[in-house]
């Protein structure tokens, strides 16, 4: 464990003291909770955002994100995230900024 994520090995650690020191149901609780710490890192280090865009054989690709919308263009934007659940695209890092009249929104 210790070889593999110093996060996960600091959360058993952290959890095997826990049950040592604390009642049972508290100590599982905290060990739940710290070994949400090294997935969470995982997860935002795996996350990226991407532009879906069409080839020229018609086929579809993945290249980066533009900087600003367009307007009056549509852009495919994937937040390409393996781990964690769906989720308001909005509230989500790295999204480009509209342009135009439709930027008030």
């Amino acid at each position: 464990m210790l070889r593999t994520s110093w996060m996960s090995a600091g959360a058993m650690v952290l959890t095997f003291l826990a049950t040592t020191r604390l009642p049972l149901q508290q100590a599982i609780t905290l060990g739940a909770f710290l070994s949400l710490l090294p997935y969470c890192a995982q997860a935002a280090l795996q996350a990226k955002l991407v532009a879906l865009v069409r080839a020229d054989d018609g086929h579809g690709r993945t290249a980066e994100p533009p900087a600003a919308l367009p307007p009056g263009e549509a852009t495919v934007l994937d937040y390409a995230d393996r781990r964690s659940s769906p989720s308001c695209p909005a509230s989500r890092p790295g999204f480009p900024a509209p342009t135009g009249p439709a930027a008030r929104c």
